[in-house]
């Protein structure tokens, strides 16, 4: 069987000296996280978002919602140092 043909727009070339791990997370949580918000969700310039976990996810949440001028970012995790780069991220509110 073969594989699909990807469209161009699935696709990035990468340097070979990013570290695989890197690769991936920005290969799929942030686009995912980023996309969520700017495609998906459609948020619009003074709207108010929420973000439930701030791992690499909703960290690219946070930066997608700051993109498309959300008013109100609020960030929510159990962990401590995760809201502290919620904020350096661009989250507004922690709960």
């Amino acid at each position: 069987m073969r594989a699909p043909a990807w469209p161009r727009q699935a696709v990035t070339k990468i340097d070979v000296a990013i570290p695989f791990r890197s690769a991936a997370l920005l290969g799929c949580g942030v686009m995912m996280g980023f996309g969520c918000v700017t495609s998906a969700a459609k948020v619009k310039a003074g709207s108010s978002v929420v973000v439930l976990g701030c791992g690499g996810v909703g960290l690219s949440c946070i930066q997608g919602a700051v993109h498309a001028r959300a008013a109100t970012i609020i960030a929510i995790d159990v962990n401590p140092s995760r809201l502290d780069l919620a904020t350096k991220f661009g989250a507004t509110n922690i709960p």
